[in-house]
């Protein structure tokens, strides 16, 4: 395997968690989208990536909650890994 094709196969979680507690669920993920995706990328299709990342997930009840109010704040770093 080259190492060009190994950046696509890959992804880094960090061990520290790098959430900020205040915002929610959907703000994270949305702000994740909005870092890591082109810029050539529309906002209105960013948010709907983030949306449909929360529902595969499963967190739809709890998109609206903060995430430090929630315990599932190592999956939600995954899954914002995962939509870049």
């Amino acid at each position: 395997m080259s190492s060009s094709s190994l950046g696509t196969l890959v992804g880094y979680v960090p061990q520290e968690d790098i959430l900020h507690p205040s915002l929610t669920v959907l703000e994270h993920v949305l702000h994740s989208a909005r870092m890591r995706m082109p810029r050539s990328f529309s906002d209105n299709y960013k948010s709907t990536v983030a949306k449909a990342t929360v529902e595969n997930l499963g967190l739809t009840p709890k998109a609206h909650f903060r995430v430090g109010d929630i315990g599932k704040a190592r999956f939600l770093e995954v899954s914002a890994e995962d939509q870049a």
